[in-house]
């Protein structure tokens, strides 16, 4: 019998190897970043694709354009801690193969021509007016705004956003297309920026700043952390209060093992979700523990299972323990 009562609609092996699964900066090498992460250039033969849609979607490259830039994030799963991240708890993610990938050229104006293969949809604005908020365009778009309020772009541009990191799906779609946009247009406007390029740390907050602007949804960290610092072949074990990290080898190669994900068929969007609420619960119930111990709790991350056992009868429904759908 089945272990599935349903026909997955995808079901993914990820081998860890560097070589076979390009997730790692040996197989997109990006010389303005020394850390390792796994954003960064283009394997060739999925950049000559992109710049040829580049050029079919949007003409001929306007001068004083540059050519076009090819960058890439991966999604991921989380091993352990779910979403413990934006109560500052410590989180296990790792990085998948599959990826999004995002090509961008200048325009000699300052308008943003964002278009979506998955969507077939183009979003235009003016630099000046600033994205759209919601939508897949809040992602790329709010990137864009976010670089030119710190003075790190140049012009508008244009950009072609593909990639087979599915969507809803929990694989993280959305920080893959913040830290994608991210390396892209800091690579195609490295002359403009002073200061050098923005490093992986400073892009994982800035994509989180994006995502509670821009998408109205109020995340931790661990999902754009995952997408810019990941390495292929290792799990990411983050502290998402200091935001200390360590690179863990998940040896499936050495133990004859691989990692399955499986694909429910629920889709949700985090907007849309109760994530939101139940961050919002998380907090609340941090400041009533916070006001019955006099302990100096600031998320959820500092309570103690003494602490709830003594005082757990204090927390409003739900956060008395009743069940809760997210």
């Amino acid at each position: 019998m089945s272990l599935f009562p349903f026909t997955p609609s995808y079901l993914s092996t990820f081998n860890p190897h560097p070589h076979r699964v390009h997730t790692d900066l040996d197989a997109f090498p990006d010389p303005a970043d020394a850390a390792g992460g796994v954003a960064g250039r283009d394997d060739a033969a999925r950049g000559d694709k992109l710049r040829q849609q580049i050029r079919e979607r949007f003409g001929a490259a306007p001068e004083p354009a540059a050519p076009a830039v090819v960058a890439r994030a991966p999604g991921r799963v989380n091993l352990i801690g779910g979403p413990t991240d934006y109560s500052g708890g410590f989180v296990l993610p790792t990085t998948i193969d599959r990826a999004t990938y995002v090509a961008v050229r200048r325009r000699s104006d300052e308008r943003v021509r964002l278009y979506a293969t998955a969507f077939d949809e183009e979003v235009s604005y003016g630099l000046a007016e600033g994205p759209p908020r919601g939508g897949w365009a809040a992602y790329a778009g709010g990137m864009a705004d976010a670089l030119c309020r710190r003075e790190r772009l140049g012009s508008g541009f244009e950009a072609i956003i593909d990639g087979d990191v599915p969507l809803g799906a929990g694989l993280s779609s959305s920080a893959a297309l913040e830290m994608a946009t991210a390396v892209a247009l800091d690579m195609l406007f490295a002359d403009v920026a002073s200061g050098g390029p923005l490093a992986p740390v400073e892009t994982a907050q800035l994509g989180q700043q994006v995502e509670h602007e821009y998408a109205g949804v109020e995340c931790g960290i661990m999902d754009q952390f995952a997408a810019r610092l990941g390495r292929a072949g290792h799990a990411l074990f983050l502290d998402c209060r200091s935001l200390s990290h360590e690179h863990v080898p998940l040896q499936l190669d050495e133990r004859e093992a691989a990692l399955v994900v499986t694909d429910t068929g629920v889709r949700r969007e985090l907007a849309a979700s109760k994530y939101n609420e139940r961050r919002e619960e998380c907090q609340r119930a941090a400041a009533v523990l916070r006001e019955h111990t006099d302990e100096d709790i600031q998320a959820l991350r500092d309570a103690t299972p003494d602490m709830l056992e003594t005082h757990g009868s204090a927390l409003p429904e739900p956060l008395d323990g009743a069940p809760a759908t997210s």
